[in-house]
């Protein structure tokens, strides 16, 4: 195994809960939900949504709702009532969204966004975006944290596993010294 060099260090949150023992300020940080925010951020980008506005609460959801903005509301894996889309991926793919703003309020990623912080750049990590995802982040020259949004605070093998893909693509490029990036790596 060739030595790292880097100067620049990746390390991998499992839980939005752990956030404390880290420091995202002025760092790259690359939120992961897997089961389905950041498919579906990345499909209504792809296809043409103007930009996705997250809100963590419902409340808030239906404020902009009332203004006529495209919400997509999701709790417990299930569409919240009066809403008529979820975060599904395909719910995306409707050619009406495009250069629409869209208002997005889920489980975990939206949480888990409010409890980042000040971070230099938060990006969004899904299996649809790695390639794009792993070019970007070569040409960072700052530390990256990648945080695993996981289920209600809790640890879950998806975001898990899409860490391990994205750290073992980048570990040339960076320092990974925390066990939480080793252990998604080898999963």
């Amino acid at each position: 195994m060739m030595p790292d060099t880097s100067e620049f260090f990746l390390e991998v949150c499992l839980s939005p809960a752990l956030l404390p023992y880290f420091s995202p300020e002025g760092k790259t940080v690359v939120l992961i939900d897997i089961f389905r925010a950041s498919s579906a951020i990345c499909t209504a980008l792809q296809h043409g949504v103007k930009e996705i506005i997250p809100v963590k609460h419902l409340e808030e959801a239906y404020a902009y709702r009332h203004k006529g903005f495209i919400v997509a509301a999701e709790r417990q894996g299930e569409i919240v009532e009066g809403f008529s889309i979820g975060n599904s991926p395909f719910s995306f793919m409707n050619p009406a969204f495009a250069g629409q703003s869209v208002v997005l309020t889920t489980t975990n990623c939206t949480s888990a966004l409010e409890e980042i912080g000040n971070a230099y750049e938060i990006l969004i990590g899904a299996f649809v975006n790695l390639t794009a995802l792993v070019d970007r982040l070569t040409q960072t020259n700052r530390d990256i944290i990648l945080v695993c949004a996981g289920w209600k605070n809790r640890y879950n093998l998806e975001d898990s596993i899409f860490a391990g893909a994205l750290a073992s693509k980048l570990k040339r490029q960076f320092t990974m010294d925390c066990d939480s990036a080793q252990g998604c790596i080898h999963l």
